[in-house]
């Protein structure tokens, strides 16, 4: 992902895993990163920001990365996204669940299992 960032990207990562593998990024130039771990701790939080930070800059390139429990829980932003013919580019790490809480309480619960969604299919839809 360090090589992927070019200057001036808005980068909006979730909570939980995501944030724990981008902590380290070294941003180019005039990057913006936006997280919620640091402040609200709240699943879901991504997309719901990519969405409000996309609206505020339609201008600059937007990258989301997330982690499929975590979209899945505030999906319907996408479909605004869509709607306003915006074309972020969105990362799903799929780990079969709620990464996060099974580390916080559930390791083996069945409560942190999400559905297996075809995500790129969905996603794809907005280079349209």
């Amino acid at each position: 992902m360090q090589k992927f960032m070019r200057p001036g990207d808005v980068i909006v990562v979730e909570d939980g895993t995501s944030s724990a593998g981008l902590g380290r990024l070294t941003l180019p130039e005039d990057c913006i990163y936006i997280t919620g771990a640091f402040v609200w701790c709240s699943i879901g939080y991504a997309t719901g920001a990519l969405l409000g930070a996309i609206l505020a800059s339609p201008e600059r390139r937007h990258i989301m990365l997330t982690g499929e429990g975590s979209l899945q829980m505030t999906v319907q932003e996408i479909s605004t996204v869509m709607r306003h013919g915006l074309h972020p580019l969105v990362f799903v790490n799929q780990n079969q669940g709620y990464t996060v809480e099974r580390a916080v309480l559930g390791k083996d619960a069945k409560y942190n299992d999400v559905a297996d969604w075809r995500n790129t299919n969905t996603v794809s839809r907005m280079t349209t």
